[in-house]
Order: C-alpha cells, then sequence, then structure tokens
C-alpha cells in the first residue's frame, strides 16, 4: 500500500511540508524525507512508539527536517498555521 502511495505521489517530494499524524512507526513520513521532503513531522501519542522513532532518527545519518512531536495527531494539526503543509498523512490506530 504504501509503495502505491508514494506512487501516486511521485518519486520527488522536493520542498514539500508533510504531517504524518498518528506515526507509529514513522515509515510514511520517513518515506517522504527521503523522498526530499523539506520538512515533516511525525505526531505521536504512545511514549513507547516516540522512544523508537527518536531511536530511527539517530541511527539514520540525514534526517534532515524530520522532527517529532509526542501528542495527540488532531490537537498538533490545529496548532498548525493553515495552508502550511503540502501533505498530511492520516493513518490513525484502529481502535
Amino acid at each position: 500500500v504504501r509503495e502505491t502511495l508514494f506512487n501516486w505521489l511521485g518519486q520527488d517530494l522536493s520542498g514539500w511540508r508533510c504531517v504524518d499524524a498518528f506515526a507509529g512507526t514513522g515509515a510514511l513520513g520517513l518515506e517522504a524525507a527521503s523522498r526530499g521532503a523539506a520538512d515533516v513531522l511525525l505526531v505521536e501519542q504512545d511514549a513507547q512508539l516516540v522512544g523508537a522513532l527518536r531511536a530511527t532518527l539517530k541511527r539514520l545519518e540525514d534526517s534532515g527536517g524530520v522532527r517529532i512531536q509526542r501528542g495527540n495527531a488532531i490537537t498538533a494539526l490545529g496548532a498548525l498555521p493553515p495552508a502550511s503543509l503540502d501533505l498530511v498523512f492520516l493513518d490513525p490506530p484502529f481502535d
């Protein structure tokens, strides 16, 4: 599914500003960063997943503009300035 999604979006996301709300493992946001997104915000509420995201970013040699924010994804999205994003990934947990 992720491959299809990024095939639709295109290979080059240079300069894009993205949010991966409900980031979980951060797969969508990190994929966007690997395709050139200039700014990627990973929002995750679960402390254990936030720790894993931080560890992943530490292992990456160039995480560029990737930031992690612990908290409620809907609240975080509401706090962002209007028209400040090019792409928002919304993949909430099933429950």
